[in-house]
């Protein structure tokens, strides 16, 4: 698809979306759906987005979590699938149901990766467990860092072949290996351990190597990298990325960078952003990529828009905080 349609439908779709949202929604959020219609291709319908915004509030408390900052990310989540509005807010209560009779506590995070448990590799039940265990084995590693904000990855990433013992000790020496190069110890640094094994469950110090090239590749480029890049930077170095590829990148940053929609403050969205739609036409496009980056596809967008949604929950707290008084 040329930028300039790209560019076209990321604006009108916001333009409609904001239109349909009630006022006071942060506008990260709304850039970050808009831009995840035009990513996965599906055209932004107002009534069906109510429709599906209606049936979570109909089957859902007025406190429930669906309710809280994710509210409109889920709906967009929900009309992502072919299901009636009843039948997809329905499914993913009793699939966050399975979170919570495994131990995970109830909140939006448990929602979101509610959304990772679709029973196309193991059963549901058997997802839940794996991602319990894995959540568990990432504590152990961090217990003060892992928090409700690392369960959307300990469930996609419970479903990836490999031991999960393993997978969380690689995690925890990819954390070391960046953290030692000038990374920050942070939860966007944690999320980036994790991706990293989304592919492989053993540690491969090529990976490392590779990340530390695409964090600097993007400063030379004249990009600021700031730590809500860290997730997609490690993505790019668990798929190994080419120079290629992440020149697309940087010409897809500039181009958007253009938009009045990422002017004022939300610059940081941009690169995410380009990295979602320059790998996604990679692995549609080329034969060379290899099939375990080929099945992990849906994986891996469903991984960055975890993370921007994350980090956008972060990011608005903050803020709130911030103009609340906090002196």
């Amino acid at each position: 698809m040329e930028m300039v349609q790209v560019k076209r439908d990321i604006q009108d779709t916001y333009g409609k979306l904001k239109n349909a949202v009630s006022w006071g929604v942060d506008k990260r959020f709304l850039i970050s759906i808009a831009s995840y219609y035009v990513i996965t291709g599906r055209t932004f319908d107002a009534k069906r987005f109510i429709e599906i915004s209606d049936e979570i509030k109909a089957q859902t408390k007025l406190l429930s979590p669906l309710r809280s900052h994710i509210h409109h990310s889920m709906v967009a989540f929900l009309d992502s699938t072919d299901e009636m509005p009843g039948t997809a807010v329905g499914q993913l209560i009793a699939r966050e149901e399975i979170l919570k009779q495994v131990g995970f506590k109830r909140s939006m995070y448990s929602y979101l990766a509610a959304l990772f448990i679709n029973g196309d590799v193991i059963s549901e039940d058997e997802q839940g467990v794996r991602g319990k265990e894995l959540y568990d084995a990432i504590r152990k590693h961090h217990p003060f860092l892992t928090s409700h904000e690392d369960i959307p990855f300990a469930v996609l990433l419970s479903k990836q072949e490999g031991d999960i013992q393993e997978r969380a000790t690689t995690m925890n020496d990819y954390f070391k290996d960046l953290k030692g190069n000038h990374f920050y110890s942070s939860d966007e640094l944690q999320w980036t351990s994790q991706i990293m094994t989304i592919t492989n469950a053993s540690y491969n110090r090529q990976l490392v190597e590779n990340v530390l090239y695409v964090r600097d590749y993007f400063k030379k480029a004249g990009i600021k990298v700031k730590r809500t890049h860290y997730m997609v930077i490690g993505l790019l170095g668990a798929i190994c990325a080419k120079d290629e590829l992440l020149q697309q990148i940087v010409d897809v940053y500039y181009d958007l960078e253009q938009m009045n929609l990422f002017k004022w403050g939300y610059k940081e969205m941009i690169l995410p952003i380009a990295v979602q739609l320059e790998t996604k036409q990679l692995i549609e496009t080329q034969t060379g990529t290899t099939m375990t980056v080929l099945t992990s596809i849906e994986s891996i967008l469903q991984a960055q828009q975890a993370a921007m949604i994350s980090t956008a929950v972060i990011v608005s707290a903050s803020t709130a905080a911030n103009s609340n008084g906090g002196n």
